[in-house]
């Protein structure tokens, strides 16, 4: 070994719900909250890794809910917006897979919707 530390990725979770939290004004969390506010958003890591030795690639599950469909999927498509403009807490790009779609939840009085997306973060 060379002495030199390579560049370990963030906790890429933790940046995603407090830059998404600071957009928003919502909760944001990787869990639902034990009180359900009336609107809420969920981030999941489903994959993703370091290409290079200057940025994380995580990719996220994000679930938005709402009290009504109608709610629920506009509130999604505020989501989407605010997700693809991340660029603070050492995200430098932001997109979704242009695959929002409507997933019914049994453990919740809430309407989801959800989509795909991944963020790239500075080392």
């Amino acid at each position: 070994m060379t002495g030199q530390s390579p560049a370990v990725a963030p906790a890429s979770q933790v940046i995603v719900t407090r830059a998404l939290r600071d957009v928003l004004g919502v909760h944001v969390s990787t869990q639902k909250p034990r009180e359900v506010p009336e609107r809420y958003v969920l981030v999941s890591r489903i994959g993703g890794s370091s290409r290079t030795f200057a940025t994380a690639d995580p990719r996220f599950l994000v679930e938005c809910y709402g009290p009504d469909e109608v709610d629920a999927e506009g509130f999604a498509e505020e989501v989407i917006a605010a997700w693809r403009a991340l660029r603070s807490h050492g995200i430098t790009h932001a997109y979704d897979d242009q695959n929002l779609v409507p997933n019914e939840d049994p453990d919740t009085t809430r309407v989801r919707f959800q989509f795909t997306g991944g963020v790239q973060i500075a080392l």
